[in-house]
């Protein structure tokens, strides 16, 4: 966060009453990894105990993701599992070759149901009546729409996606993220592409090194934690 022309970094704790406390401030001139990866070191120095299952945010900027992911990698090479989601799901996707057709399971394996009984496209979406598919006490589902809407999604069908080496990992991007920012639900989440480009990348190296240094820790420890991957390797 910025302070007039200061840039600061913060670490913030949330309890379980949702009282927020700082562990941690760090003044730097521009944001980056090594940054981040000092006042993650400071908040284990003043007994942040790592070893513990914690629930981490990381909030924007790429420094912060790959901060993170510094640790994730630290613990991993001596084959402690960290709950960094982040990296864990593109691991995942590097190790059984995932080819996507579509960014996530909304419309497919996965509706949202409101208290009315209003059938919604995912969670993200209850009050938005153009993606709302129908009433389970009313009707119920209008598979219709909904299919014609999937079908107009596929990331095959989204010609700037075409030329893009990641297009089979990222599938084309959250629906609900492109109605945001652009309006329209089918359209791909071009504000993130530079970032989940960059992102991806930096998973590559981080799977290479694992497999060169911890040979089968991926799928031991975070392929088959997931609930999501095939039967056979779970």
């Amino acid at each position: 966060m910025r302070f007039a022309e200061h840039l600061v970094l913060a670490a913030v704790d949330v309890d379980e009453r949702g009282q927020k406390h700082v562990l941690g401030l760090r003044e730097r001139a521009t944001e980056n990894a090594a940054a981040v990866r000092v006042l993650l070191a400071d908040l284990v120095e003043r007994a942040l105990n790592p070893d513990r299952s914690l629930l981490v945010v990381v909030d924007g900027a790429r420094a912060r993701h790959k901060a993170v992911g510094g640790r994730y990698v630290e613990r991993a090479l001596n084959s402690q599992y960290t709950g960094f989601s982040n990296l864990s799901t593109i691991l995942t996707d590097l190790h059984l070759g995932t080819n996507k057709m579509f960014p996530c399971g909304a419309g497919l394996g996965l509706l949202d149901v409101d208290g009315n009984g209003d059938v919604y496209l995912c969670h993200r979406f209850p009050g938005v009546e153009e993606h709302k598919y129908g009433n389970v006490r009313q009707g119920g589902i209008e598979y219709g729409r909904l299919t014609e809407f999937v079908n107009s999604v596929q990331v095959g069908n989204k010609p700037v996606c075409q030329t893009c080496w990641i297009r089979g990992i990222c599938g084309g991007g959250c629906y609900h993220e492109a109605l945001q920012e652009f309006g329209e639900a089918a359209l791909p989440n071009l504000h993130y592409c530079v970032f989940l480009r960059e992102w991806t990348e930096y998973g590559i190296g981080v799977f290479t090194e694992l497999e060169q240094k911890n040979p089968g820790f991926v799928e031991k420890y975070i392929v088959r934690s997931r609930s999501d991957v095939p039967k056979e390797l779970s």
